[in-house]
């Protein structure tokens, strides 16, 4: 059951996007929730994230079983 496929271009956008911030963490100087998550995502500095297929399978296969059962929460 395969209802939501991301294609692999916008997974590896979305690990370019959080390794760069992990990476600099001041990209997100303007955002306005900076400042309350400022010393958690600098300290310890952050490895760079790599794609695992089985936990993206795992992850798409939760969303589609979320979407065929219209549960848009996990209670």
């Amino acid at each position: 059951m395969r209802l939501l496929l991301a294609s692999h271009c916008a997974r590896a956008q979305v690990i370019a996007c959080t390794n760069a911030v992990r990476e600099n963490p001041d990209l997100l100087r303007d955002a306005p929730c900076f400042g309350s998550v400022e010393a958690e995502i600098k300290n310890p500095p952050r490895k760079p994230l790599k794609v695992n297929a089985a936990l993206t399978r795992a992850a798409t296969d939760h969303n589609n079983l979320m979407i065929f059962n219209k549960k848009l929460a996990h209670v």
